[in-house]
């Protein structure tokens, strides 16, 4: 089991939670974002790690040279 090589290289440093805890559950988030500040969604911003598939395919075929590209960033 992987929770015994961690305590096998951590020792008494390791701490692992219970099988249970790992399910996602609506009740613990919200308990976790009681105290949190609120914020509007409209303020939400995504920040994405990886071009999308028409942005890659746009680029295959134009340079952003010339042009506009075709995903504005913001």
């Amino acid at each position: 089991m992987f929770g015994d090589q961690i305590r096998t290289t951590m020792g008494e440093q390791a701490t692992l939670a219970d099988a249970l805890t790992g399910i996602p559950s609506a009740a613990r988030l919200a308990e976790l974002g009681m105290n949190e500040k609120s914020v509007s969604v409209f303020d939400f911003v995504p920040r994405y790690l990886r071009l999308t598939e028409a942005e890659t395919t746009w680029l295959k075929t134009h340079d952003e040279r010339g042009h506009r590209p075709y995903v504005e960033k913001v």
